[in-house]
């Protein structure tokens, strides 16, 4: 991410929460969103990285017209593992997810293609996670990878989401 949208994402951090309470976002913010989210796919560890994936969740947070649906089952296996960089991924997890929102609108209903997109975008973290420190290894995340690397990560999405469909309340 360059120097100016960086600041930006900082300014607006130091700004009081209740100006962001179910405001939109701008187009400046979306598109700082995607930068940020294709700038952590490649270097997801650089000394801002912290910094800067708090910033962009943060806008997500407030944000009233990006709504993000995640199936939690989807995650699970991150969320119990004990791995140094579990939140990185799990950071990028939302980012590719709210990224793949904001640049196809008339998809925010396709549960498999926003989890594909959300997946495919965390793996390029887990995978630099792991050159990084293999006690962030999960075998759940080296099975989304392989699925990747045969092209069947799409097909093995849409059986997770079969599987890990969220019980329903009754009526």
């Amino acid at each position: 991410m360059n120097r100016a949208a960086f600041l930006l994402l900082l300014l607006l951090a130091a700004l009081p929460l209740s100006l962001f309470a179910g405001e939109p976002t701008t187009p400046e913010q979306r598109k700082d969103i995607i930068r940020v989210t294709r700038a952590f796919e490649a270097d997801p560890f650089r000394d801002d990285a912290s910094v800067a994936r708090g910033l962009a969740l943060r806008i997500l947070e407030e944000a009233s017209d990006i709504k993000l649906r995640i199936n939690a089952g989807m995650l699970k296996e991150l969320m119990t593992a004990n791995i140094p960089d579990r939140l990185a991924v799990f950071g990028q997890f939302i980012l590719g997810h709210a990224a793949f929102v904001i640049e196809h609108p008339d998809l925010v209903s396709d549960e498999s293609a926003y989890t594909l997109a959300a997946f495919t975008s965390a793996l390029h973290v887990y995978r630099k996670s792991i050159e990084r420190d293999a006690a962030n290894k999960i075998a759940f995340w080296d099975a989304l990878s392989e699925h990747q690397r045969a092209g069947t990560l799409k097909t093995h999405v849409e059986q997770l989401i079969n599987e890990r469909k969220p019980a329903t309340a009754p009526k």
